[in-house]
């Protein structure tokens, strides 16, 4: 018979397995292989803000038992709920885009700067704490995510390709961490689409976790007006306007 050592390493090995599994599951793109919060760098006063902010966001959400399973159907108190969280820009990148004159453009891009600020180093970050923590997590690139559901739509599978691409995030995943949301020109299918999936999360209590260089305005001129209010009221209240210096 194992005694309690050999029960408690068997569990272990099973716990990380299985959070190998979820590592991989997470499509976690190779870029974004060493972003953690350890090296997350504050060189300026809104890196601490952002790091603070989410690592409290984080904290609502339970680490879980290695052997509890997190979400099964038909069991509702098993099913992970909590606010989604979102990193937005101040003044979005469509915004700077339309200022017809190309000096005052320069300037409103240099004093409203929002990329290299850490947006997907920490939402990457938090993937992977979550992965640790014994959840199912679905990281997907806005650009490259939406234009594979719209080509799967046209497949001739009976929609076999369509589906199993949105059962990723609406029935595997216990967290959808979204990166460069809003980043695609806006088109009438797009729009549908995004408030599909955000209403799809909504109902099922699921969080996303994200980052746009789009502010409240433009995203929504992005993704459309419902699906960037339903997003909004997801986040309740988490969601944090950034801007900074460029640290790339």
């Amino acid at each position: 018979m194992k005694d309690g050592n050999e029960y408690g390493k068997d569990c272990e090995c099973q716990e990380s397995i299985k959070q190998r599994a979820r590592y991989k599951n997470a499509m976690i793109p190779d870029e974004y292989e060493n972003y953690n919060f350890k090296n997350f760098e504050v060189r300026e006063p809104v890196h601490e803000i952002m790091l603070n902010k989410i690592t409290e966001y984080l904290k609502t959400f339970p680490q879980k038992k290695p052997t509890e399973e997190i979400v099964r159907k038909n069991d509702e108190k098993l099913r992970i709920k909590g606010p989604s969280f979102g990193f937005i820009a101040t003044y979005g990148e469509q915004r700077i885009k339309n200022i017809d004159d190309p000096q005052l453009r320069s300037e409103m891009k240099r004093q409203h700067n929002n990329y290299g600020v850490g947006k997907s180093h920490l939402t990457i970050s938090a993937a992977k704490y979550l992965i640790k923590n014994g959840y199912r997590v679905q990281v997907i690139s806005d650009p490259v995510f939406i234009q594979d559901l719209m080509t799967a739509k046209f497949n001739k599978d009976n929609g076999e390709t369509y589906n199993s691409i949105l059962s990723n995030i609406t029935q595997y995943a216990d967290f959808v961490v979204w990166d460069d949301l809003g980043k695609l020109k806006w088109t009438e299918p797009r729009e549908d689409l995004y408030y599909q999936i955000f209403n799809e999360l909504y109902k099922l209590g699921k969080p996303i976790i994200f980052s746009s260089n789009e502010d409240v305005e433009t995203l929504s001129d992005k993704i459309g007006p419902a699906a960037a209010s339903r997003l909004k009221g997801m986040c309740s209240g988490y969601l944090y306007p950034v801007e900074g210096k460029d640290q790339r």
